[in-house]
């Protein structure tokens, strides 16, 4: 366990990753000098300069003889030379994941958000609501009130995502947790879905009050599994909390919300996508059982703009440019749907696939998840902390897919922007789809345009 009262100086690397920064921020409100060092220096890393944190590209000596604790990312390599220098230093050294479940144990409560998809939108939802609570709130996303992923509040709440790859989100011991749903992903860390569900299991063990969980997951359990803490939410089930009567207009949805059988109240979105319908529902599940009133959760939710890079309209005079983090089957049908939904016209994907284990491990559904784009562009693959894996590349997904689609290959993103100058036309829809840095591509496509 760290105590906190004797660490006065952190050396982060790979201070640059969303939440690592967040963390870094989080360090220095708490009067502790922090530094660190990122093989990429981008807009998160010259904004930790602007608050005065010392961030060298890829190593900093100084910084790290001088520290008091060493938090690294798992994204990096454990060969990663700052890692090395700092256990020549005997320096202590703590995962980012580890890290993030030694500051939680400060905060009186911590929610936690988990699930394959939604858990940045339905964190930020929480967060939203919650606001006249003033809670400490870390998200992998840029919240829209305050233009950052981290907003500090108080020592009563702490509210963050909990993160299931490599098992990061087994080192929080949330007092209330959200579990969005469980699907095929993160094979590298897991092997088969069995390991992944039993480790979202465990997950719902380590929570110590209550569970709100998507009601279809209730029928994967154990049937020896300890269900009293769980709460269920759904669209038209018999679960705790229920969204009724589906209502969309230009791709936002309203529904009437049910605990049980008794009406609670109507819910107008202000964001796009069917699929935010369940993760504003595990939102309002949390915040009701949380004694928040309705009138607040509604004018929070309704107000509710997003965060960068959820399906984020960057340019939308005669056509559209949409930059969607999506970079998982199931999540890049979702946005395709909601892109159809706003438009009838010509829909275009530029898709940059996210590590060669993700596209490997599911290769089958890649096939399908881009129906409705009436074309698609692939980039090269976005390694993150991989090397390359056989069979695993963007180019092999694109040899399959010609067979089955109008599909091109760019080799780079300037032959990308190429490509899609070809492609303006009036009322088209250029959809920008990936984790990885892809959303330049998208925002310097936009600003050409502008």
């Amino acid at each position: 366990m760290i105590n906190f009262n004797e660490i006065n100086k952190l050396y982060f690397v790979g201070i640059g990753g969303i939440s690592m920064s967040g963390l870094a921020k989080l360090m220095l409100t708490q009067k502790k000098e922090v530094c660190g060092c990122d093989d990429n220096l981008t807009d998160i890393t010259k904004n930790l300069t602007n608050l005065g944190i010392i961030v060298k590209k890829s190593y900093y000596k100084t910084g790290l003889k001088n520290c008091d604790l060493v938090v690294y990312t798992n994204a990096i390599s454990l060969n990663n030379k700052n890692l090395i220098e700092a256990k020549k230093l005997n320096k202590p050294i703590i995962e980012r994941a580890e890290f993030l479940g030694e500051i939680t144990k400060l905060y009186k409560t911590n929610i936690a958000v988990s699930g394959t998809h939604g858990k940045t939108t339905t964190t930020s939802m929480i967060a939203n609501i919650f606001e006249f609570k003033n809670p400490t709130i870390h998200v992998g996303g840029i919240l829209d009130g305050s233009k950052s992923n981290i907003k500090i509040g108080n020592k009563q709440t702490f509210i963050t995502e909990a993160c299931e790859y490599n098992k990061s989100f087994l080192k929080l011991n949330p007092t209330y947790s959200i579990v969005l749903n469980i699907e095929k992903d993160h094979l590298d860390t897991y092997k088969n879905l069995k390991n992944l569900k039993q480790s979202f299991f465990q997950f719902i063990k380590q929570t110590s009050k209550k569970v709100i969980i998507n009601y279809n997951i209730l029928s994967t359990l154990p049937q020896n599994f300890d269900c009293s803490k769980l709460i269920t939410f759904s669209i038209n089930k018999q679960s705790t909390y229920v969204a009724k009567n589906l209502k969309s207009y230009n791709g936002a949805y309203s529904f009437d919300v049910y605990k049980k059988e008794n009406f609670i109240g109507h819910i107008n979105l202000n964001i796009l996508g069917k699929h935010n319908v369940l993760n504003a529902l595990a939102a309002i599940s949390l915040c009701f059982e949380q004694n928040i009133p309705f009138e607040i959760i509604k004018d929070k939710l309704e107000s509710f703009k997003s965060t960068k890079r959820r399906f984020e309209i960057l340019y939308n005079k005669d056509f559209k440019v949409i930059t969607d983090y999506a970079h998982h089957p199931t999540e890049i049908k979702a946005s395709i749907k909601t892109a159809l939904s706003i438009s009838k016209n010509k829909l275009i994907c530029i898709f940059e696939p996210h590590t060669y284990s993700r596209t490997i491990s599911l290769f089958k559904e890649f096939l399908t998840c881009f129906k409705g784009a009436e074309k698609l562009i692939l980039l090269p693959t976005y390694k993150a902390r991989e090397k390359k894996i056989l069979g695993g590349s963007a180019y092999d997904l694109y040899k399959v897919l010609k067979q089955k689609q109008a599909v091109v290959y760019a080799k780079n993103y300037d032959a990308c922007i190429k490509l899609l100058k070809k492609e303006i036309e009036k009322n088209n829809v250029f959809l920008f789809l990936g984790a990885g840095t892809i959303d330049n591509l998208a925002r310097e496509f936009a600003s050409k345009l502008n």
